[in-house]
Protein backbone atom coordinates (compact mmCIF):
# COMPACT_ATOMS: atom_id res chain seq x y z
CA UNK A 1 0.00 0.00 0.00
CA UNK A 2 0.98 3.91 -0.30
CA UNK A 3 1.54 4.44 3.38
CA UNK A 4 3.89 1.51 3.64
CA UNK A 5 5.62 2.60 0.27
CA UNK A 6 6.26 5.87 1.48
CA UNK A 7 7.43 4.72 4.70
CA UNK A 8 9.97 3.03 2.79
CA UNK A 9 11.38 5.67 1.49
CA UNK A 10 11.37 7.92 4.00
CA UNK A 11 8.31 9.97 3.29
CA UNK A 12 5.86 8.29 5.98
CA UNK A 13 5.57 12.07 7.49
CA UNK A 14 2.93 12.75 4.03
CA UNK A 15 1.05 9.48 4.11
CA UNK A 16 -1.44 10.41 6.67
CA UNK A 17 -2.12 13.93 4.75
CA UNK A 18 -2.76 12.13 1.43
CA UNK A 19 -4.64 9.15 3.08
CA UNK A 20 -7.08 11.44 5.16
CA UNK A 21 -9.08 12.65 2.91
CA UNK A 22 -10.74 9.36 2.24
CA UNK A 23 -12.58 9.17 5.65
CA UNK A 24 -13.30 13.49 4.95
CA UNK A 25 -15.24 12.69 2.38
CA UNK A 26 -16.66 9.21 3.36
CA UNK A 27 -18.45 10.80 6.51
CA UNK A 28 -19.35 14.15 4.17
CA UNK A 29 -21.04 12.00 1.30
CA UNK A 30 -22.47 9.24 4.25
CA UNK A 31 -24.18 12.82 5.94
CA UNK A 32 -25.88 13.80 2.91
CA UNK A 33 -27.26 10.18 2.33
CA UNK A 34 -28.53 9.87 5.91
CA UNK A 35 -31.70 12.69 4.87
CA UNK A 36 -32.71 12.98 1.66
CA UNK A 37 -35.93 14.42 1.71
CA UNK A 38 -36.55 15.56 4.91
CA UNK A 39 -34.69 18.62 4.75
CA UNK A 40 -36.03 21.85 3.30
CA UNK A 41 -34.81 23.30 -0.10
CA UNK A 42 -32.52 26.26 1.38
CA UNK A 43 -30.94 23.80 3.69
CA UNK A 44 -30.41 21.26 1.12
CA UNK A 45 -29.06 23.60 -1.27
CA UNK A 46 -26.74 24.88 1.59
CA UNK A 47 -25.68 21.42 2.37
CA UNK A 48 -24.55 20.74 -1.10
CA UNK A 49 -22.91 23.97 -1.47
CA UNK A 50 -20.60 23.13 1.58
CA UNK A 51 -20.06 19.85 0.41
CA UNK A 52 -18.65 21.03 -3.15
CA UNK A 53 -15.99 23.73 -1.38
CA UNK A 54 -15.26 21.00 1.35
CA UNK A 55 -14.62 19.00 -2.11
CA UNK A 56 -12.60 21.24 -3.73
CA UNK A 57 -10.37 22.00 -0.27
CA UNK A 58 -9.25 18.28 -0.48
CA UNK A 59 -8.49 18.30 -3.82
CA UNK A 60 -6.24 21.11 -3.62
CA UNK A 61 -4.86 19.13 -0.16
CA UNK A 62 -3.92 16.04 -2.52
CA UNK A 63 -2.68 18.34 -4.86
CA UNK A 64 -0.05 19.87 -2.36
CA UNK A 65 0.54 16.29 -1.02
CA UNK A 66 1.68 15.05 -4.26
CA UNK A 67 3.50 18.48 -5.50
CA UNK A 68 5.12 17.87 -1.71
CA UNK A 69 5.77 14.23 -2.09
CA UNK A 70 7.37 14.62 -4.88
CA UNK A 71 9.84 17.48 -4.03
CA UNK A 72 11.09 14.67 -1.27
CA UNK A 73 11.75 12.18 -4.09
CA UNK A 74 13.42 13.82 -6.66
CA UNK A 75 15.65 15.21 -3.94
CA UNK A 76 16.34 11.43 -3.18
CA UNK A 77 17.11 11.01 -6.88
CA UNK A 78 18.78 13.96 -8.24
CA UNK A 79 19.94 16.10 -5.38
CA UNK A 80 20.06 19.75 -5.70
CA UNK A 81 22.71 21.58 -7.62
CA UNK A 82 22.57 25.46 -6.73
CA UNK A 83 25.36 26.49 -9.56
CA UNK A 84 24.22 25.94 -13.06
CA UNK A 85 25.75 23.43 -15.20
CA UNK A 86 25.37 21.73 -18.91
CA UNK A 87 23.37 18.36 -18.36
CA UNK A 88 24.61 15.71 -21.08
CA UNK A 89 22.99 16.94 -23.76
CA UNK A 90 24.32 20.27 -23.81
CA UNK A 91 21.28 22.10 -21.57
CA UNK A 92 21.72 24.31 -19.33
CA UNK A 93 20.73 22.98 -16.07
CA UNK A 94 20.32 23.72 -12.52
CA UNK A 95 18.17 22.57 -9.20
CA UNK A 96 17.00 19.46 -9.68
CA UNK A 97 17.00 18.96 -13.34
CA UNK A 98 15.24 22.27 -14.19
CA UNK A 99 16.10 23.55 -17.76
CA UNK A 100 16.94 26.86 -17.95
CA UNK A 101 18.23 27.19 -21.78
CA UNK A 102 15.85 30.44 -22.65
CA UNK A 103 16.22 33.54 -21.06
CA UNK A 104 13.31 33.31 -19.77
CA UNK A 105 13.62 30.52 -17.75
CA UNK A 106 16.72 31.38 -16.43
CA UNK A 107 15.65 35.08 -15.65
CA UNK A 108 12.94 33.70 -13.82
CA UNK A 109 15.32 33.09 -10.73
CA UNK A 110 17.28 34.85 -8.56
CA UNK A 111 21.38 34.72 -8.27
CA UNK A 112 23.70 35.49 -6.07
CA UNK A 113 27.30 35.64 -4.91
CA UNK A 114 29.21 34.20 -2.59
CA UNK A 115 29.18 36.67 0.10
CA UNK A 116 24.86 36.60 -0.44
CA UNK A 117 24.01 39.53 -2.30
CA UNK A 118 21.71 39.47 -5.51
CA UNK A 119 22.55 40.07 -9.07
CA UNK A 120 21.06 42.91 -10.49
CA UNK A 121 18.97 42.07 -13.64
CA UNK A 122 22.01 43.56 -16.27
CA UNK A 123 24.23 41.30 -14.44
CA UNK A 124 22.02 38.67 -14.73
CA UNK A 125 22.08 38.63 -18.09
CA UNK A 126 26.26 39.39 -18.38
CA UNK A 127 26.37 35.84 -16.18
CA UNK A 128 23.33 34.21 -18.74
CA UNK A 129 25.95 35.62 -21.78
CA UNK A 130 28.80 34.50 -20.46
CA UNK A 131 27.14 30.63 -19.64
CA UNK A 132 26.99 30.12 -23.11
CA UNK A 133 29.91 31.51 -24.08
CA UNK A 134 31.10 28.49 -21.59
CA UNK A 135 28.87 26.49 -24.02
CA UNK A 136 30.74 26.67 -26.82
CA UNK A 137 34.10 25.97 -25.14
CA UNK A 138 32.65 22.95 -23.54
CA UNK A 139 31.04 22.11 -26.51
CA UNK A 140 34.36 20.83 -27.60
CA UNK A 141 35.13 18.30 -24.82
CA UNK A 142 31.97 17.04 -25.01
CA UNK A 143 29.03 17.58 -21.73
CA UNK A 144 30.03 13.87 -20.07
CA UNK A 145 30.15 15.89 -16.94
CA UNK A 146 28.90 15.84 -13.96
CA UNK A 147 27.14 18.94 -12.45
CA UNK A 148 29.90 19.30 -9.92
CA UNK A 149 32.54 19.74 -12.77
CA UNK A 150 31.00 22.95 -13.68
CA UNK A 151 31.00 23.92 -9.57
CA UNK A 152 33.86 26.18 -10.25
CA UNK A 153 32.98 27.60 -13.84
CA UNK A 154 29.71 29.15 -13.04
CA UNK A 155 30.64 31.14 -9.83
CA UNK A 156 27.12 32.41 -9.25
CA UNK A 157 24.67 29.99 -7.69
CA UNK A 158 20.45 30.03 -7.61
CA UNK A 159 19.04 31.37 -4.01
CA UNK A 160 17.17 28.29 -2.29
CA UNK A 161 14.16 30.07 -2.46
CA UNK A 162 13.88 30.99 -6.22
CA UNK A 163 14.48 27.46 -7.18
CA UNK A 164 12.00 26.02 -4.50
CA UNK A 165 9.11 28.60 -6.27
CA UNK A 166 10.71 27.33 -9.82
CA UNK A 167 10.19 23.82 -8.60
CA UNK A 168 6.77 24.20 -7.16
CA UNK A 169 5.54 25.85 -10.84
CA UNK A 170 7.06 22.78 -12.55
CA UNK A 171 5.24 20.41 -10.25
CA UNK A 172 1.99 22.66 -10.71
CA UNK A 173 2.64 22.63 -14.60
CA UNK A 174 2.90 18.58 -14.70
CA UNK A 175 -0.26 18.23 -12.02
CA UNK A 176 -2.52 20.11 -15.00
CA UNK A 177 -0.56 18.64 -17.36
CA UNK A 178 -1.75 14.98 -16.36
CA UNK A 179 -5.45 16.51 -16.02
CA UNK A 180 -5.66 17.43 -19.14
CA UNK A 181 -4.56 13.95 -20.66
CA UNK A 182 -6.95 12.03 -18.13
CA UNK A 183 -9.59 14.12 -19.76
CA UNK A 184 -8.74 13.06 -23.04
CA UNK A 185 -9.08 9.46 -22.59
CA UNK A 186 -12.32 10.41 -20.48
CA UNK A 187 -11.05 9.46 -16.80
CA UNK A 188 -10.77 11.95 -14.00
CA UNK A 189 -7.15 12.22 -12.10
CA UNK A 190 -8.98 12.36 -9.05
CA UNK A 191 -10.44 9.46 -9.81
CA UNK A 192 -7.28 7.22 -9.69
CA UNK A 193 -5.72 5.67 -7.23
CA UNK A 194 -3.42 7.66 -4.85
CA UNK A 195 -0.57 5.34 -6.01
CA UNK A 196 -1.51 5.85 -9.64
CA UNK A 197 -1.51 9.42 -9.47
CA UNK A 198 1.92 9.70 -7.21
CA UNK A 199 3.53 7.43 -9.91
CA UNK A 200 2.29 9.29 -13.12
CA UNK A 201 3.60 12.53 -11.29
CA UNK A 202 7.14 10.38 -11.37
CA UNK A 203 6.65 9.71 -14.57
CA UNK A 204 5.69 13.32 -15.54
CA UNK A 205 8.19 15.20 -14.38
CA UNK A 206 11.00 12.72 -15.82
CA UNK A 207 9.88 12.50 -19.26
CA UNK A 208 8.17 15.66 -19.54
CA UNK A 209 4.86 16.57 -21.25
CA UNK A 210 6.23 15.85 -24.43
CA UNK A 211 7.71 12.48 -23.42
CA UNK A 212 4.60 11.44 -21.81
CA UNK A 213 2.36 12.19 -24.14
CA UNK A 214 -0.53 9.79 -25.27
CA UNK A 215 1.04 8.88 -28.57
CA UNK A 216 4.59 7.89 -26.84
CA UNK A 217 2.60 6.10 -23.99
CA UNK A 218 -0.48 5.30 -26.07
CA UNK A 219 -0.76 1.83 -24.02
CA UNK A 220 -0.40 3.67 -20.84
CA UNK A 221 -2.93 5.74 -21.53
CA UNK A 222 -5.80 3.95 -24.01
CA UNK A 223 -5.38 0.24 -22.16
CA UNK A 224 -4.39 1.74 -18.88
CA UNK A 225 -5.52 4.61 -17.97
CA UNK A 226 -9.19 4.97 -19.86
CA UNK A 227 -9.67 1.62 -18.38
CA UNK A 228 -8.31 2.24 -15.25
CA UNK A 229 -6.39 -1.04 -15.51
CA UNK A 230 -3.57 -0.62 -12.93
CA UNK A 231 -2.37 -3.46 -13.89
CA UNK A 232 -1.67 -2.60 -17.68
CA UNK A 233 -0.11 1.00 -16.48
CA UNK A 234 2.64 -0.93 -14.13
CA UNK A 235 3.05 -3.08 -17.16
CA UNK A 236 3.44 0.18 -19.92
CA UNK A 237 5.31 2.56 -17.32
CA UNK A 238 8.73 1.17 -18.26
CA UNK A 239 11.47 4.31 -18.69
CA UNK A 240 14.33 4.28 -20.26
CA UNK A 241 17.49 5.80 -18.98
CA UNK A 242 15.70 4.68 -15.38
CA UNK A 243 17.26 2.35 -13.17
CA UNK A 244 15.30 -0.69 -12.55
CA UNK A 245 14.83 0.28 -9.21
CA UNK A 246 12.98 2.91 -9.90
CA UNK A 247 11.02 1.69 -12.50
CA UNK A 248 10.01 -1.19 -10.70
CA UNK A 249 9.18 0.81 -7.64
CA UNK A 250 6.72 2.71 -9.86
CA UNK A 251 5.52 -0.35 -11.51
CA UNK A 252 4.89 -1.56 -7.73
CA UNK A 253 2.84 1.95 -7.12
CA UNK A 254 -0.08 1.40 -10.07
CA UNK A 255 -0.23 -2.55 -8.62
CA UNK A 256 -0.85 -1.35 -5.25
CA UNK A 257 -3.67 1.00 -6.75
CA UNK A 258 -5.56 -1.58 -8.27
CA UNK A 259 -5.64 -3.53 -4.61
CA UNK A 260 -8.19 -1.14 -2.88
CA UNK A 261 -11.55 0.61 -3.15
CA UNK A 262 -10.86 4.26 -4.92
CA UNK A 263 -12.35 7.20 -3.94
CA UNK A 264 -14.34 8.77 -6.92
CA UNK A 265 -12.90 12.44 -6.49
CA UNK A 266 -13.40 14.07 -9.70
CA UNK A 267 -17.04 12.19 -9.81
CA UNK A 268 -17.87 14.03 -6.69
CA UNK A 269 -16.84 17.05 -7.72
CA UNK A 270 -18.58 17.11 -10.81
CA UNK A 271 -22.03 15.65 -9.44
CA UNK A 272 -21.94 17.91 -6.83
CA UNK A 273 -21.35 20.97 -8.73
CA UNK A 274 -23.83 19.79 -11.20
CA UNK A 275 -26.79 19.45 -8.63
CA UNK A 276 -26.33 23.61 -8.18
CA UNK A 277 -25.91 24.85 -11.51
CA UNK A 278 -23.95 24.71 -14.79
CA UNK A 279 -21.69 27.76 -14.36
CA UNK A 280 -19.82 25.64 -11.43
CA UNK A 281 -19.22 22.62 -13.31
CA UNK A 282 -18.01 24.30 -16.14
CA UNK A 283 -15.79 25.84 -13.42
CA UNK A 284 -14.48 22.37 -12.11
CA UNK A 285 -14.18 21.50 -15.81
CA UNK A 286 -11.61 24.13 -16.33
CA UNK A 287 -9.41 23.15 -12.99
Amino acid sequence: MLKDFLKKRGLKRWAPVMLSGLVSVAGLTGQAAEKPAAQSAPKTVQKTQNLYQQLLKMKAQRQTALINLMKREIAQHEGQVAHPYFDTKGYLTVGRGLNISMWAEFDSLDFQTKDGKILSREQKALYFKSLYQLRARQAKKGFNYQAKYYKNLCVYEATPASLDKRETQKLQSCLASLEKKCRSVGVGFYDLALEAQYAMMDMEYNLGAAGFSTKAYQNFWTLGVAKKDYAKMAEESGRKGISKERNAAIAQLFKNGGKRRVLQLDTLINKTAEQQHLPLRRTIQQR
